[in-house]
């Protein structure tokens, strides 16, 4: 006997063991090549920055039509999640803590709740000039990209278009306070003019880099800052990050590489233990909240915890702040958000809406979460150290936003709206990764860059994309629709239209596509809702895992987000049966259930306008 359990522990040890000797049995003769690789480059830059400094002219073909004046040294500012974090000074691949890519063993993302824990100190890499690095891949000794290489474009697009100018990349730990982040970055912009003795930065900040960049200049003002872009940043707070704390989402998810990011964002989400406790202890999360200003116009919704129904309420600042907030993460770590979110206000708005060298970029057009309803239970328990008796059970959305961050937030309350900030914005058919990607927000943002900014002012809703003009006048949004389904019980939801496709199945798990976005909420992420397209091309299949009752909701709504139709079903289901429908405003809604999976209809279940059915 006791030599079985000896070869029993043998055997799980070396199970523990496998799993990491590739990544760390050859760190010594790793560093030791990286080294010679990074003397290498070091040489090989030399020369490609000396070619590049003779052709810089070549360099600027594609865009000749305008100047390229300006010798600020530019900083960028990634967004949430956007700089790579590591557990050493060395910044290399044996020690990062937050890189999500395809390549990490399963030992990584099982570390990663213990490495990212908010009382670890973690590093990133230092603030330096990309211009002295080749475009290459990301990582190593090449450029840096921050996590994901989520900003290879607008780095490479930066110093392409300006190969004479100094280009930095500011990252940092995007799990403190925002306001920690702003000083960290005016020590380094000390340090950059120290160095290049030039007296201002330009700064480029994408998402909560742009919150980071209003906390600097809110502290320290515009004597070493002469340009501030920001893109896509949630000045009013954003829903979807309450969303993403509540539940497993980690990551955004851009509309390439859709299968592989939402297969990450399931693994490191619950394997890898990015639980609720761990990103709810994230100052820098926290303050990306909804704010006063946004709850008042868009409120988040409550179901009566009373043993009686009496329907669904809006929820003042108060009672949001009292109920959810609080108790997703802690009443002083809120309380400390708060203050931060008004530290950055001036008359009740962002301080840099009256600084006339700032300027704003917006994405929209995109299916984006704009409040959300919550349901109370007392037979949820408390565990994990979070308060869970309250938890989402639907979403409102919106078609004014860019997929993460609404419109209403991303215009400082709409404020931007104002014809006297035209000059300074850009509204752009992007999502929010987009914005730093797309062609016509790269070409704006080095427009701005190079003192053209004022050929390329902005007519209210008028959207320009590679192919077409999307007109978002109220006239215009009035014509066009889209549908909200929301699906509660025991079964699996799949859409496709073409080769897209969106699915509930934990084996195929696609949350994004281009005609919509599916979303999982309820305690047991067993209710399921999409935002889609209205279009009679969308093919719609549901499949009973068990037995049970399904309740099936299909909303129509204008570009206005007004309620058009809402029809119901609430219908027994059994393992393995399927049901297949599709969207139709202008035609009854159908059911057809094939019982026993035979590929035959055995019934079929139709609702009209505004119409419940229960059987």
């Amino acid at each position: 006997m006791k030599r079985t359990r000896k070869i029993l522990g043998f055997l799980l040890a070396l199970c523990l063991v496998l799993p990491i000797a590739p990544q760390y049995l050859y760190a010594k003769d790793y560093n030791i090549k990286l080294e010679e690789k990074a003397n290498e480059k070091v040489q090989k830059n030399n020369g490609i920055n000396q070619e590049n400094n003779n052709s810089a002219q070549n360099n600027n073909n594609e865009n000749s039509n305008y100047s390229t004046e300006g010798t600020n040294p530019i900083i960028i500012i990634p967004g949430i999640m956007g700089s790579r974090l590591f557990t050493s000074e060395d910044c290399n691949d044996n020690t990062k803590a937050w890189e999500p890519n395809a390549g990490w063993f399963l030992y990584d993302i099982i570390m990663l709740r213990k490495r990212l824990k908010a009382e670890n100190h973690l590093f990133v890499r230092s603030c330096e000039n990309q211009q002295k690095y080749s475009e290459g891949a990301k990582g190593g000794y090449e450029r840096e990209y921050g996590a994901d290489g989520t900003y290879k474009t607008l780095v490479d697009s930066i110093c392409k278009k300006f190969p004479n100018r100094e280009v930095y990349v500011f990252s940092y730990d995007w799990r403190k306070s925002n306001s920690i982040s702003a000083e960290k970055l005016n020590k380094e912009i000390q340090k950059i003019l120290q160095e290049t003795g030039k007296t201002k930065v330009d700064i480029v900040a994408h998402s909560m880099g742009g919150l980071v960049a209003s906390s600097y200049y809110s502290k320290y003002g515009s004597g070493k800052v002469d340009k501030i872009i920001t893109c896509g940043t949630p000045y009013e707070g954003a829903p979807s990050l309450i969303n993403a704390v509540m539940n497993w989402d980690v990551l955004g998810k851009p509309q390439d590489n859709i299968g592989k990011r939402d297969f990450y964002d399931l693994v490191l989400g619950t394997l890898g233990g990015m639980t609720r406790k761990i990103k709810s202890s994230f100052d820098g999360v926290v303050e990306l909240m909804p704010t006063k200003n946004y709850v008042s116009k868009f409120p988040m919704k409550q179901d009566s915890w009373l043993p009686f129904n009496i329907g669904d309420y809006d929820l003042s600042y108060k009672e949001y702040v009292k109920r959810h907030c609080n108790r997703i993460f802690g009443k002083e770590r809120y309380s400390s958000a708060v203050n931060f979110q008004n530290s950055i206000l001036e008359n009740g708005h962002n301080k840099l809406l009256n600084y006339d060298k700032s300027y704003f970029l917006i994405g929209t057009n995109q299916k984006t979460i704009t409040s959300i309803k919550f349901q109370y239970s007392r037979l949820e328990e408390n565990y994990d150290g979070v308060d869970r008796r309250y938890y989402e059970t639907d979403l409102n959305y919106s078609t004014l936003g860019d997929g993460t961050v609404p419109y209403y937030s991303a215009s400082i309350s709409e404020q931007l709206d104002k014809s006297q900030y035209y000059s300074r914005t850009k509204v752009a058919n992007a999502n929010h990764g987009d914005v730093v990607e797309k062609k016509e927000c790269i070409d704006w943002i080095l427009d701005v860059l190079s003192g053209n900014s004022d050929k390329r002012s902005l007519e209210k809703w008028s959207l320009q994309n590679d192919k077409s003009t999307v007109d978002l006048s109220e006239e215009s949004l009035a014509e066009q629709y889209y549908a909200v389904i929301r699906v509660s019980g025991p079964v699996d939801i799949t859409t496709t239209k073409g080769n897209e496709v969106l699915s509930s199945d934990k084996n195929n798990l696609k949350l994004k596509s281009k005609y919509g976005r599916l979303d999982l909420l309820g305690r047991k992420r067993d209710t399921k809702m999409l935002c889609l397209d209205e279009n009679s091309d969308i093919n719609i299949k549901l499949i009973g895992k068990d037995t049970g009752t399904m309740r099936y909701t299909i909303r129509y709504f204008d570009r206005n987000d007004k309620l058009l139709d809402e029809r119901t079903f609430e219908i027994s289901v059994t393992k393995d049966m399927v049901i297949r429908t599709g969207i139709n405003k202008d035609k009854d809604t159908v059911l057809q259930i094939d019982k026993n999976k035979d590929g035959k209809v055995d019934e079929k279940i139709s609702a009209s306008k505004n119409e419940n059915i229960k059987k």
